[in-house]
């Protein structure tokens, strides 16, 4: 029959390997057409016993499966399973005779290693800084002032082409009509090659090249003076495109402003970049005042006797090794 509507109590005689299994028990009674407002849920433990380490196996699944579904470690991008599923049999031994130590040993242990995660996120957030700081940054502002120095050695060169002061010379011809200059200019596209940069003409004093994109092989233009400025035509005749390279060596004059706001904005960057990484990771003197009580407590624990005899093993295992 079908009593689970009725339900007052539930019983965990013991502790399942995963919290999905004792959520699946309790959702018997925790769950909608339950007749009672209220139910009672016991876990029963034997001091002493395996129980202990159950339970705070159980515990550490959960905080990770937390961190996984709702973040809110803020570790953002990664988690990592905490948990050891298997006990040596020192900590068994500790179990069984109910020492309390072995409970301070798992708190101690699962607090040591949050903060190694949080060691490591820092260690690999440094490297990426210093790579920054070293690399990035530094190159980056190079190329902006080397730029801001061809600005400001062209912008004086700048003519006035507006209205009947126009003039351009396109294939060594000589235009003052942007109407004709535009049908010439058009026309010699078609000599652009890739992989090599040719003078279409000149243009206030500046030479005019072009050339061609490999894999879409459509024309690209430039204004060159002592820096060289991308300018974005249309593949077709119309006066357009000589009013964009008109328009071009106006815009000079903004682009020397935006440079030197860039310049600013990266030398804050390393400034601020200096400042982080002279900060020392601020939980390393818990790491060490963690480290110290684990190395107390498997002292106790006669934890540290077995440590030493892996570590023995492993020494001896390497001398027949290099005996072979």
């Amino acid at each position: 029959m079908n009593v689970q509507d009725k339900l007052v109590a539930l019983h965990h005689l013991d502790c399942p390997w995963r919290p999905s299994d004792i959520e699946q028990r309790e959702g018997r009674i925790l769950r909608q057409g339950n007749q009672n407002e209220e139910v009672e849920i016991y876990r029963y433990v034997t001091e002493g016993s395996f129980d202990a380490y159950s339970y705070q196996l159980i515990q550490t699944k959960s905080t990770f499966i937390n961190q996984i579904m709702s973040n809110i470690d803020g570790g953002g991008r990664t988690a990592e399973d905490l948990d050891r599923d298997t006990l040596t049999y020192a900590e068994v031994k500790a179990l069984a005779s109910g020492n309390p130590l072995i409970l301070d040993k798992f708190k101690v242990e699962n607090e040591l290693k949050q903060l190694y995660l949080s060691k490591t996120r820092y260690d690999k957030s440094r490297m990426e800084l210093e790579a920054k700081y070293n690399r990035e940054l530094p190159r980056q502002l190079k190329y902006q002032e080397q730029y801001l120095g061809s600005l400001e050695s062209d912008i004086p060169k700048v003519q006035d082409l507006s209205a009947d002061n126009f003039r351009i010379t396109i294939r060594d011809q000589y235009f003052n009509s942007r109407k004709d200059a535009s049908t010439k200019f058009y026309q010699s596209l078609s000599i652009l090659k890739t992989k090599e940069e040719i003078k279409i003409g000149e243009i206030s004093g500046f030479d005019i090249i072009g050339t061609r994109e490999e894999l879409r092989y459509t024309p690209v233009v430039y204004i060159k003076g002592n820096g060289k400025y991308k300018v974005e035509i249309n593949n077709i005749d119309e006066i357009g495109n000589i009013l964009k390279l008109e328009n071009m060596l106006k815009s000079l004059q903004n682009k020397a402003n935006t440079t030197r706001e860039q310049i600013e904005y990266t030398k804050k960057q390393m400034n601020d970049a200096k400042e982080e990484l002279d900060k020392p990771f601020r939980l390393a003197d818990r790491i060490k005042e963690l480290q110290k009580e684990k190395a107390r407590i498997d002292s106790e624990l006669d934890l540290d006797k077995q440590e030493i005899i892996l570590d023995v093993d492993e020494e001896q295992e390497k001398e027949e090794e290099r005996e072979h």
